[in-house]
């Protein structure tokens, strides 16, 4: 039995081990101690590898390490084959039982731990300060993560190697916003808000510069048409307020226009009725004679 993915290929023997190719040189990178029988069928994805044998037993195994993690019992016969996905996996055994394995069960423990691993590949030229670089996280977190040495970790690596590049604390599933005051996880949320910011800003800027293309040709213009719609609404709005401006002026002019004829009316008036009074007669006595 042998699967293969990409690079990598994992083969099933007959006396219950399993080993893990390189497919590029064609050589063995571990060998995993699975079942005390003849392997029937297995799965694997970049982290475990899953098998069956005729030993009644679904093993489950680290692919970095090779390392045994989990066996899983209950079929009271050989297990013939095995499909799995990341909620669930499916065996069928010879006892004529089909048993449905939830890995999301409650009476599964999950590790609190979330781990990624990066395939090295020694062909790319790619050392571990690029990895460290892509991941977002420091070579010495790095050497810890995966036993390597300070000094000459570069060396110590080999290709095929699966390099543990997060590892946070967080229990998956959990949802962030519900954890606004608890510790921060090993994420460097900073550099990650600096560049959604930076791409934020060229976004904007890519959009003002399709926007600012001139109708009926390719050319760039010297403004946006929502600038020029801006600056028609503001050349409006100032109209209208000089316009309102205007009107009350000539308001007011009017007002005391009118306050001003009324006081020269007034005047002209009285001085009609003084001009009147000065100008009457002189009373004559019944003797004819005026005195001077």
């Amino acid at each position: 039995m042998v699967r293969f993915k990409a690079t990598e290929a994992v083969s099933g023997h007959a006396n219950g081990k399993m080993v893990i190719w390189d497919l590029k040189r064609g050589e063995k990178m571990r060998i995993c101690e699975g079942h005390a029988k003849t392997v029937i069928d297995l799965q694997f994805s970049a982290t475990k590898i899953y098998s069956c044998a005729m030993d009644n037993v679904v093993a489950i195994h680290d692919f970095a390490t090779g390392q045994r993690l989990q066996q899983l019992r209950g079929h009271e016969g050989p297990i013939l084959t095995l499909q799995k996905d990341t909620r669930s996996m499916v065996t069928v055994s010879q006892d004529y039982a089909l048993r449905h394995w939830h890995w999301t069960a409650a009476s599964v423990k999950r590790e609190p731990v979330m781990k990624k691993y990066h395939v090295y590949q020694k062909s790319s030229g790619r050392n571990l300060k690029w990895i460290s670089r892509k991941y977002f996280v420091s070579q010495l977190d790095l050497c810890e993560w995966n036993n390597l040495p300070v000094e000459t970790p570069d060396q110590a690596i080999y290709d095929g190697q699966h390099i543990l590049v997060r590892q946070r604390e967080d229990r998956p599933g959990t949802p962030k916003l519900f954890k606004k005051h608890s510790g921060r996880s090993s994420y460097n949320t900073g550099l990650v808000r600096k560049l959604r910011q930076e791409l934020t800003k060229k976004q904007i800027q890519l959009n003002r510069q399709n926007n600012s293309v001139a109708l009926g040709s390719d050319t760039v213009a010297e403004e946006t048409i929502a600038d020029k719609r801006h600056r028609k609404v503001q050349m409006q709005m100032m109209e209208r307020a000089v316009q309102r401006d205007m009107r009350a002026k000539i308001d007011t002019a009017g007002d005391k226009l009118d306050e001003a004829r009324e006081e020269w009316a007034d005047a002209q008036i009285e001085d009609v009725s003084d001009t009147s009074s000065e100008e009457e007669e002189p009373e004559v006595p019944r003797g004819g004679v005026i005195n001077p």
